[in-house]
C-alpha cells in the first residue's frame, strides 16, 4: 500500500465531505458509548464514559430530576463512597476542562436521560484561570 501525505486540513475535512456527500467511510461513525444523545448541544454526552459494570442499574429517561450535589473537588471521592456505601452505583463520569461555571442544567437534564438518581459534579480553577469539572452519575442499586 502506498502511504499518501496530505496536509493536516485536509485529513480532517476529507472524512467529513464525504460522510455529508453520503459516501462510506471505512472509519466508524457509529459513537463509542450507548448513552443517549440530547437534542439540544448539550456536550456531556460526548464526554461521558459509562461504567460497564452498572449497566442495566438505570430506568432511562426518567420524568424526575436526579438530586445534584455541587462538591468541593477534594470531597468528590468521599462524597461517592458515602453514597456507594447507601447502595448507589455509579453509571459513569464525564471530565473536562473548561473556562467556565458548573453546567447544572446540562448535568440534571443529562442525568435524566441516563437515569440517574444522583449527580455529584465539582469544578475547580487551575493555575492557568481554566476550570477541570468532574461530574458523576449514580443511580440506586437494586
Amino acid at each position: 500500500m502506498t502511504r499518501v501525505h496530505l496536509p493536516r486540513l485536509l485529513l480532517i475535512a476529507a472524512p467529513l465531505i464525504l460522510l455529508t456527500a453520503g459516501v462510506r467511510t471505512s472509519a466508524s461513525t457509529q459513537p463509542t458509548s450507548t448513552t443517549p444523545a440530547l437534542s439540544y448541544g448539550n456536550f456531556l454526552p460526548n464526554c461521558y464514559k459509562v461504567n460497564p459494570t452498572a449497566i442495566g442499574y438505570s430506568a432511562s429517561n426518567k420524568s424526575i430530576d436526579p438530586l445534584y450535589f455541587l462538591v468541593d473537588w477534594n470531597e468528590v471521592a468521599s462524597t461517592q463512597t458515602t453514597y456507594f456505601n447507601q447502595g448507589y452505583v455509579l453509571l459513569g463520569h464525564c471530565d473536562f476542562g473548561d473556562g467556565g461555571i458548573p453546567l447544572r442544567e446540562d448535568a440534571i437534564e443529562y442525568g435524566k436521560q441516563l437515569g440517574a438518581d444522583l449527580i455529584i459534579y465539582a469544578a475547580q480553577t487551575n493555575s492557568d484561570g481554566r476550570a477541570d469539572h468532574y461530574v458523576a452519575f449514580l443511580a440506586k442499586g437494586k
